[in-house]
């Protein structure tokens, strides 16, 4: 596996070499640094929990309690964070889980730095945090709920929250068994093995990612994959 600098090509909104993003085979995944460990020794695994599922219900039960659910608002999709995390949980116990993967790999930067680093769920994670805090405002006795399950969670989103971000450059292979296209993104429900993964981009978190709006690097990311010659 290759580690190459970040540098954007402005024009095509690529991060990696020419002879990387213009390989028609080759796919990009963003996360934060703290997982690579385990993404370099076991490769990118479906229906793998980055934290210990218990914790997560725990969290969930304490959003659900009277005086936390009023601020848990709808976000994506107009789920609350309660209910995200519920869902995610349902597709981890049921084997309905898929990795998630770019054609474009400017696009991953915007899942390795900032609120979204380390993927959506640490995101709901995060936001879970400001639910919490918003409470315990309103009524200091609500700090009495946090357990230290919660405290683990929390403290992990914080460790992946200090990594750097990463973004890997990932090769697959005819006649790409499990990889499909829905809504602009790529999915896998297999596992892909470590050796499918050429190269990486490490990244810091002073990138500037108002020069470009995420809707335009999905717009990108969706032009390039209808060019493309797979899925």
């Amino acid at each position: 596996m290759s580690i190459y600098n970040y540098n954007l090509d402005r024009i095509n909104l690529e991060i990696f070499p020419p002879e990387i993003w213009k390989n028609p085979n080759i796919i990009f995944h963003g996360t934060s640094e703290y997982h690579s460990q385990q993404i370099e020794r076991n490769g990118f695994v479906p229906a793998t929990s980055p934290f210990n599922i218990d914790d997560a219900r725990e969290l969930i039960r304490v959003l659900e309690l009277p005086e936390i659910i009023p601020f848990d608002r709808p976000l994506l999709f107009g789920m609350t964070v309660s209910r995200s995390l519920n869902s995610y949980i349902f597709g981890i116990e049921n084997n309905d889980f898929r990795l998630s993967f770019a054609y474009l790999s400017y696009l991953c930067v915007y899942y390795s730095t900032g609120r979204l680093k380390g993927g959506q769920t640490f995101g709901n994670v995060r936001q879970a945090k400001v639910i919490i805090e918003e409470a315990i405002q309103t009524n200091p006795e609500v700090e009495e709920y946090i357990t230290e399950p919660i405290n683990r969670l929390f403290q992990l989103e914080s460790d992946v929250a200090d990594a750097n971000g990463v973004v890997y450059a990932v090769k697959i292979e005819e006649p790409y068994n499990g990889i499909a296209m829905e809504y602009g993104n790529i999915h896998s429900t297999l596992a892909i093995p470590p050796n499918r993964i050429i190269g990486k981009v490490i990244l810091s978190d002073d990138i500037n990612l108002n020069e470009f709006t995420i809707d335009s690097a999905k717009q990108r990311n969706k032009q390039k994959l209808i060019k493309s010659l797979i899925i």
